[in-house]
């Protein structure tokens, strides 16, 4: 994040790269990047990263992985409900593999039933391992903290050097 809150519509700095996003789970909008990661799930560890994307904070998250999710084959997906999308999920069963997401609410759904629920919350404990890696790499690299950056290459440094950095660290102590 380079700016948050009223101030992201105003910063200028790498706007070659960076946009205005919004982080619903924040309730923020801010201008920046954002990191793309797939995991490996583990039993009892920390997920294991395989790849990582970088791309506008205002880019969807399904537009950005799309490419990268339709790579797998005979595979076990699990996401978040932003990659909730039936052509995808269409798409991975041509290629015998399957993508699992927590049920989204909508307009005309207003509940969701026993079955739903538990489902959901399976995916979601499967997940989880994931988000706590998300979580570490914020909490350990600062890689959120951009707002001293004030260029595009030097954004790029923050960016691939904290995760590099997370990356050094993780190889040694996981």
């Amino acid at each position: 994040m380079l700016a948050k809150g009223f101030r992201a519509h105003k910063c200028n700095t790498a706007k070659d790269i960076s946009s205005v996003g919004y982080c619903s789970s924040k309730n923020l909008f801010y201008f920046g990047l954002k990191l793309h990661l797939t995991a490996l799930f583990q039993n009892n560890k920390l997920a294991t990263h395989t790849s990582l994307k970088v791309t506008r904070a205002g880019t969807h998250d399904l537009t950005a992985m799309k490419n990268e999710l339709l790579n797998f084959k005979h595979s076990q997906l699990f996401a978040d409900r932003a990659y909730c999308d039936q052509s995808t999920k269409e798409q991975l069963a041509k290629k015998n593999s399957v993508l699992h997401t927590p049920i989204k609410l909508s307009r005309s759904k207003k509940t969701l039933s026993s079955d739903e629920k538990a489902y959901s919350k399976s995916v979601s404990s499967i997940r989880q391992s994931i988000e706590i890696l998300f979580n570490w790499l914020i909490e350990t690299s600062g890689i959120q903290i951009a707002s001293k950056v004030r260029s595009t290459k030097g954004l790029m440094v923050h960016v691939f050097g904290r995760f590099s950095a997370c990356l050094f660290k993780y190889m040694f102590f996981f």
